[in-house]
């Protein structure tokens, strides 16, 4: 399985993306509880399936979604034209 990455997702438009995969479907499996969470990192993972997504943030990296190839791709081109969290 080939594993693809969607980088450098600015952090105004990471609330909207997790609110668009919900309204597809997608199931939160594992959100990261950690003290620094929403601080120094954030970590969700998404399951659909059998499929599962990953959604990271850091203050330096922004947001990172990360899945396989055959089910991102399809992804980020339905949801590209994401905008800042309002």
């Amino acid at each position: 399985m080939q594993v693809d990455k969607w980088s450098d997702i600015p952090t105004t438009h990471l609330g909207k993306l997790r609110y668009q995969l919900l309204q597809m479907g997608w199931q939160i499996s594992y959100e990261y509880q950690g003290m620094d969470a929403g601080i120094d990192y954030s970590e969700t993972h998404f399951v659909q399936d059998g499929v599962t997504l990953q959604l990271k943030w850091d203050p330096w990296d922004e947001g990172v979604l990360s899945g396989p190839a055959n089910t991102l791709a399809p992804l980020k081109h339905r949801i590209n034209n994401i905008g800042p969290d309002r």
